[in-house]
């Protein structure tokens, strides 16, 4: 179909007849679609325009198609992370069943290529789109020009209202803040994630919360801040290593592909999980139990979130004034062995669902 258009177009781009016009990307789509939001006079000039100059050649039967698409864009920070692997699953194995199907747009943290991509979907004609990353309030800016749904997959932005499948990130962070001080830990550091990624930015507020709730200094020289990799994490492991007798007895690490990194370098350095320094993380992805100590991590319901982020997704698209819908999902602590109870005796203060092993502990 992507071949198709083009070559109807002529190799004009939506961006290109934009400018050409003098209009917003969204403006052009909602003329040559026959949208509502613009004035006859603007929507026939747009589209006689767009005749004229070859953009299209057949205006009735690229409406049809327009209208009639079963192709639903996702967009994506980094497709090879295991979390946005499992994501992407369950939200194809969901469209799949309401006979949509998928392109996968992996974007990077890159503001300007996401929007491109926002773009290029709008463009093909896709009938929605799921996103994954948001890594500026542009690109709420740009969803909010954009004719087509969007879903929000664990990003909030405050610059356009749209719907939301989201965990919630502030109480994820807070809550395994007072796991550890709970266990004794009155030293906790932290590896951030993305400055750009929301989640990452919500989940150190609830960490930094939680930190002054308890009256605890933060540990400045232990604070470090990455990307989402498992290279990232065995680097801020040596970095760690260099801190000596000023390492925090515990470590938050932004998901479980770093924190896989971070204890890999740290066992490498000499150091011991958890006998000198306590680990926890996100996601609950395969790496946090195949670890070389197997990681107490924050369970985000990657797959639960995806096939949510479908149903609101087919849901948006057959009711397009339907209310605004905001999913949080409350976040679960899978509980292992990277952690170290500081207590003696057994830690006595409030407990809720914990247990040896496998057991979950809500957070």
């Amino acid at each position: 179909m992507v071949k198709d258009l083009k070559r109807k177009r002529k190799n004009i781009s939506i961006n290109d007849f934009a400018d050409m016009m003098g209009v917003s990307t969204a403006t052009i789509s909602r003329a040559v679609n026959n949208k509502p939001g613009l004035s006859n006079e603007l929507r026939e000039k747009i589209r006689a325009e767009a005749v004229r100059i070859g953009y299209i050649t057949n205006l009735q039967e690229e409406t049809e198609e327009s209208t009639s698409s079963n192709l639903i864009a996702v967009i994506a920070s980094d497709i090879c992370n295991p979390y946005y692997a499992d994501v992407i699953t369950a939200v194809q194995d969901e469209l799949r069943k309401e006979e949509y199907r998928t392109v996968i747009f992996s974007s990077g943290d890159l503001v300007d290529d996401v929007i491109s991509m926002i773009q290029t979907a709008e463009e093909i004609h896709c009938a929605g789109i799921i996103q994954i990353t948001a890594p500026s309030e542009r690109i709420g800016k740009t969803i909010k020009k954009c004719p087509i749904p969007t879903v929000l997959l664990n990003r909030m932005l405050k610059s356009c209202e749209t719907d939301v499948v989201t965990l919630d990130n502030y109480e994820a962070g807070y809550g395994v803040t007072r796991y550890l001080v709970e266990r004794g830990h009155t030293s906790i550091g932290y590896l951030k994630g993305p400055a750009v990624s929301s989640s990452s930015i919500l989940r150190f507020d609830g960490y930094t919360r939680a930190m002054k709730n308890y009256k605890l200094p933060i540990p400045r020289q232990a604070i470090f801040e990455g990307d989402l990799s498992m290279t990232t994490g065995r680097h801020f492991a040596s970095e760690f290593a260099d801190l000596g007798e000023h390492r925090p007895t515990a470590m938050i690490v932004s998901n479980d592909f770093a924190a896989h990194g971070f204890v890999s370098g740290c066992l490498q350095e000499g150091i011991r999980i958890p006998e000198d320094v306590s680990v926890i993380s996100f996601d609950n992805n395969p790496f946090s139990a195949a670890s070389e100590v197997p990681i107490t991590t924050v369970d985000c319901f990657a797959e639960e979130m995806g096939r949510q982020a479908a149903r609101v997704m087919v849901e948006r698209i057959r009711d397009p004034g339907k209310r605004k819908e905001r999913i949080v999902m409350k976040p679960v602590l899978v509980e292992r062995n990277s952690v170290r109870n500081l207590n003696e005796p057994q830690i006595r203060t409030r407990q809720l669902g914990v247990y040896t092993g496998k057991a979950l502990y809500k957070l």
